[in-house]
């Protein structure tokens, strides 16, 4: 009898560091889109604004445009020949799914 609380009072502990680990991960990332939101912010109305006359961006709008500049580059990834081809596909569809989330998510701000 005890060995059966043991073992779910280990799986209750190991599902409790999961769900730390995934909110300190998610507010993490979060607090890095918005500090590099505000950099980005900062950067074009000191320079983009007077130098091109164009409109001023709020934050939302550059994590989108960051978004979007990313998503085309795609430079966070593996090289190729480190892949295989189901590999690439796995990866292009995830990532094509993350983004389209964490764009969804900054439109809700716009």
């Amino acid at each position: 009898m005890k060995a059966i609380y043991g073992e779910m009072i280990t799986g209750i502990g190991v599902i409790i560091g999961v769900i730390i680990v995934a909110l300190t991960t998610f507010l993490t990332v979060a607090i890095l889109m918005i500090m590099k939101g505000f950099v980005l912010f900062k950067l074009w109305i000191w320079f983009i604004v007077p130098i091109f006359g164009l409109a001023p961006l709020n934050i939302p709008q550059i994590l989108g445009l960051t978004t979007i500049a990313s998503y085309m580059t795609m430079h966070d990834l593996p090289r190729k020949e480190e892949r295989s081809t189901w590999n690439q596909l796995g990866i292009c569809i995830f990532h094509a799914g993350i983004v389209l989330l964490a764009g969804w998510v900054i439109h809700l701000f716009m």
